[in-house]
């Protein structure tokens, strides 16, 4: 396989940039599987994002359309292409982490449940630090 290497600097608020060090570790932690990966971003709102250098300008017009597309899952293929799927009716997982109970759990709500079910529970373990193995 080959590979490349690109170097990008993006500036964002606090907040975003905690959700974009997550999003990387689903890529760079992933356990092996192929899945789908998210996040929330609201693009209208307070979420913004500034890269350096820019993705590609030919690349704008196809996003802003799927994202015109429906409130849901906008994502691009394994074939490169833009998708989007409506969320809004599916299970929602959740991982939480309760730091000061000593606990992290990963809970599941259906629509319109108040409280969602605890899939599963462990003890909480404080993150791996950058040089561990």
């Amino acid at each position: 396989m080959t590979m490349e290497t690109k170097t990008f600097t993006i500036t964002a608020s606090p907040s975003v940039h905690r959700r974009l060090e997550r999003f990387l570790a689903f890529l760079h932690y992933n356990a092996g599987h192929s899945t789908i990966f998210g996040m929330q971003f609201d693009g209208d709102g307070q979420d913004r994002v500034v890269m350096d250098p820019p993705p590609n300008p030919a690349l704008a017009l196809p996003a802003q359309r799927i994202g015109g597309a429906l409130d849901g899952l906008e994502y691009v293929g394994a074939d490169g292409n833009y998708r989007a799927v409506p969320i809004s009716n599916h299970v929602v997982y959740r991982y939480r982490e309760f730091v000061s109970e000593g606990i992290d759990q990963l809970q599941r709500r259906r629509v319109g449940e108040q409280m969602g079910a605890i899939v599963q529970e462990w003890p909480r373990t404080e993150p791996a630090s950058p040089t561990s193995p």
